[in-house]
């Protein structure tokens, strides 16, 4: 079985941070970390009277750039997967195959030290660690993201994956 590569974009985030410990510090409670998160909610349209304020999209170009900075202090699985979700909206349908054989490389090679960590204060905890993988099927998150794709065109049409699978859907009774 051949091994996979993991992409030139993650290849800097491959080797162990410096110090004592291979991934970092937990950025559970960082003031960053935590900013980030943030700037990720959904945001809703704020109404005054007759005035509307439209919600600001998310920046992905700044959540990426945040997010590598984070990466470079703390290798945790829910900074990845928002690293995902970032090139997944910039460059489009590689870059989930790219963030998830990082995120294969991540978890291979530091299994026990990898955030968030299978032992909390020396238990064994592994709710934090299934809470981050979690977020692979987060229909808000990344997959409602892959579901917003657009797709190549066919006969001069081009659909999201969202609308392809819908019309391929059996009808319900």
């Amino acid at each position: 079985m051949d091994t996979l590569q993991v992409s030139e974009y993650y290849q800097p985030l491959m080797m162990p941070l410096p110090g004592a410990f291979p991934c970092g510090v937990n950025l559970e409670y960082d003031s960053d970390f935590i900013l980030l998160l943030s700037r990720l909610q959904p945001r809703l349209d704020a109404e005054y009277g007759q005035f509307i304020e439209a919600a600001e999209p998310v920046n992905w170009a700044e959540i990426e750039r945040d997010c590598l900075a984070l990466l470079n202090r703390s290798k945790d699985i829910r900074l990845l997967i928002i690293l995902m979700r970032c090139r997944l909206r910039q460059t489009g349908l590689t870059a989930l195959e790219e963030g998830l054989i990082a995120l294969s490389f991540f978890l291979t090679r530091w299994p026990e030290d990898i955030h968030p960590q299978l032992y909390d204060e020396g238990e064994f905890d592994p709710l934090m660690r299934i809470n981050a993988l979690n977020e692979l099927e987060d229909i808000h998150g990344i997959i409602g993201d892959l579901r917003n794709q657009l797709l190549p065109k066919a006969a001069g049409t081009q659909i999201t994956l969202k609308i392809f699978v819908k019309s391929h859907a059996l009808p319900r009774d």
